[in-house]
């Protein structure tokens, strides 16, 4: 093989590595999106949206960054 093709060969596989370490990067950060909308509601005393919330499974452990749940 010849230095060329080698550097050509490495330079593949570090685009190759880099895209797939920014695939992942991508999936983690959707993985960890959550859905406040039951926090919002109980914040505003919105005990209809709440109980509508918790019925289409909502779940009720999600905290807000201070750690407090909806239902605290």
């Amino acid at each position: 093989m010849t230095r060329k093709k080698v550097a050509m060969n490495g330079c593949t596989l570090l685009v190759r590595n880099g895209l797939a370490l920014v695939l992942i990067a991508l999936v983690s950060t959707a993985a960890t999106t959550v859905d406040r909308r039951l926090v919002d509601a109980a914040k505003q005393r919105d005990w209809q949206a709440v109980k509508t919330l918790i019925r289409r499974g909502s779940d009720v452990n999600v905290g807000q960054p201070d750690g407090a749940t909806p239902l605290h």
